[in-house]
């Protein structure tokens, strides 16, 4: 925030499938998507996941996805689904702590609306 502002920086979906065409001459297979919440911005977020799963079906060429994501892309289950067809095999969760009081006081309060355990439990289970 202090160095870049709070405005999301992103690629445009041209910019994504330049890139992604060039990864098969090397022998890519495997993408991890370097953003400190990917959903961040949830619109932009369904359109990527949409693209990379047309991407992939019409390139013929596919790719496993990582993200860094926060914990409640667990309240969506259809984009979770989404995210599966797209090829993202694992996410890295930002979960500092299970403690609430913890999380309150540094004020980080995004993970104490949720049960965390179960929210984790429905991510795995897609």
């Amino acid at each position: 925030i202090v160095t870049f502002g709070r405005k999301p920086r992103t690629k445009t979906l041209e910019q994504i499938e330049a890139e992604l065409d060039t990864l098969p001459y090397h022998g890519v297979r495997h993408l991890f998507f370097i953003d400190d919440n990917l959903i961040g911005h949830l619109p932009k977020f369904r359109e990527l996941v949409i693209f990379l799963k047309e991407y992939q079906t019409r390139s013929g060429y596919h790719f496993i996805f990582g993200a860094e994501v926060s914990l409640n892309i667990s309240h969506y289950p259809e984009l979770l689904e989404q995210m599966h067809a797209a090829g993202f095999q694992w996410v890295f969760l930002g979960i500092e702590t299970p403690s609430h009081t913890t999380l309150r006081d540094i004020l980080k309060t995004q993970n104490t609306h949720q049960d965390l355990l179960s929210s984790v439990q429905r991510i795995h289970q897609q």
